[in-house]
């Protein structure tokens, strides 16, 4: 988590900004907290809905950031696309030493 905002006084409502630039909602009315993930809304007071958000939460984090941008994590390099150029020079006698 890197940080949290204060949106709306009511319904009370909180963004929560993740590392990999992404967000949910947290939102408190008259029965509780009800989190706001990818559009869909989870009532914290039901264990099952509450596992459900935080798996929603997990794999809004292992998308990384969005758009494919780089992050300040990084350093702003993408790994993935080094080019390295090597030449191989075939007229070298190769011996071995018993």
């Amino acid at each position: 988590m890197s940080s949290i905002d204060w949106v709306s006084p009511r319904p009370t409502t909180f963004r929560i900004n993740l590392k990999n630039d992404s967000n949910f909602y947290l939102i408190y009315n008259k029965r509780g907290w009800v989190a706001q993930v990818e559009g869909k809304k989870y009532y914290l007071l039901n264990l099952p809905e509450e596992e459900r958000a935080a798996e929603a939460i997990s794999r809004m984090l292992r998308y990384g950031p969005a758009g494919g941008e780089k992050s300040e994590d990084d350093g702003g390099e993408d790994l993935g696309t080094e080019e390295v150029e090597t030449t191989v020079d075939d007229t070298e006698d190769i011996t071995a030493e018993v």
